[in-house]
């Protein structure tokens, strides 16, 4: 009877949660930016663009019931060490290729007034001090990484690197994103440069186009990442590495958002990710394609600006 019950509990406990994400409204910037990351800094939106070799950060403020407008939050070309840091980056084979963007900017993260960028395909974290305006490359050893991830960065793609960058601020860990080809998320220790680990979730039963991770924040000691081509956020544990939920945000009573804009691809949108007390907000990058016929009449707008999807915040996050 107790192995019974102790099997019954081992069962419960092991269980999978997933669960719906409520939309509560869907806001287009001003703008044709293609959002690929998103935090807050004193209680003010701003997110990054992977337009080609964007070298700002922006500001989001409502406009109206549908629109954010942007504005330019820093300039980082003209911040301290960028000049030095761009060119040589340009004449190098960092990220294992000669080939490449130098500035391919894909995921953002804050921890008081230092600001961390994943620059994807050269495979580095920055680190920006907004009070000295400087910018430095964190020292990171990436080869125990792609070890254990089973293949070597430069035989991954170009365009699969990191995409998406988080902090744990109060132990000063760090979490990124390796996006694709395969997929994992390295994990650092921020006071020592320290590599701690891997995290590899089991990939869904459905047909993925191609497994990946697009972003990652923390919130409430748990990591979170977009499952992009699945449509879910995960809810990961990081002391266990396990997914303890799944929130799918692919469904709602207004529109499957699969079919939000006319891309004619079967891959996700989703590359942002920000999660506060009251709400989850997604970003979509839809690289400057057209709004459906069917949400340009649900939404009364038209245009290729990306989104921001704001859902309301589950009782379990």
């Amino acid at each position: 009877m107790l192995m019974k019950i102790f099997l019954i509990f081992t069962l419960l406990c092991s269980t999978l949660l997933a669960e719906d994400l409520e939309f509560k409204n869907i806001y287009f910037l001003d703008k044709n930016l293609e959002i690929s990351g998103l935090t807050t800094y004193k209680d003010n939106l701003i997110f990054i663009s992977d337009n080609k070799e964007d070298q700002y950060i922006y500001q989001l403020k409502l406009k109206d019931s549908k629109t954010y407008l942007t504005d330019t939050f820093l300039k980082i070309n003209t911040i301290k060490n960028f000049q030095e840091y761009y060119y040589s980056t340009l004449l190098s084979n960092k990220g294992g290729r000669w080939l490449k963007s130098p500035w391919d900017l894909e995921g953002i993260a804050l921890c008081g007034d230092t600001m961390y960028l994943a620059n994807e395909q050269v495979r580095e974290i920055l680190s920006i001090d907004l009070n000295k305006k400087s910018l430095n490359v964190i020292p990171l050893n990436f080869q125990a990484a792609f070890a254990e991830l089973g293949k070597a960065m430069e035989d991954i793609p170009t365009n699969a690197g990191f995409e998406g960058v988080t902090v744990d601020c109060e132990t000063q860990t760090l979490y990124i994103a390796q996006e694709r080809n395969p997929r994992g998320i390295f994990v650092y220790n921020l006071k020592t440069n320290q590599y701690l680990g891997l995290i590899r979730t089991i990939e869904a039963k459905t047909n993925q186009v191609s497994p990946d991770y697009s972003d990652l924040f923390f919130y409430k000691k748990h990591l979170y990442v977009i499952e992009r081509n699945e449509w879910k956020v995960l809810k990961i544990n990081p002391s266990t590495k396990k997914v303890v939920t799944e929130y799918s945000f692919e469904n709602n009573p207004v529109l499957n958002l699969r079919k939000l804009y006319k891309t004619d691809e079967p891959y996700g949108l989703a590359e942002a990710l920000f999660i506060n007390d009251e709400e989850v907000i997604i970003g979509i990058d839809n690289n400057n394609k057209p709004l459906s016929k069917r949400a340009e009449i649900l939404f009364n707008f038209r245009g290729t600006s990306s989104s921001l999807i704001h859902f309301k915040k589950p009782k379990s996050m």
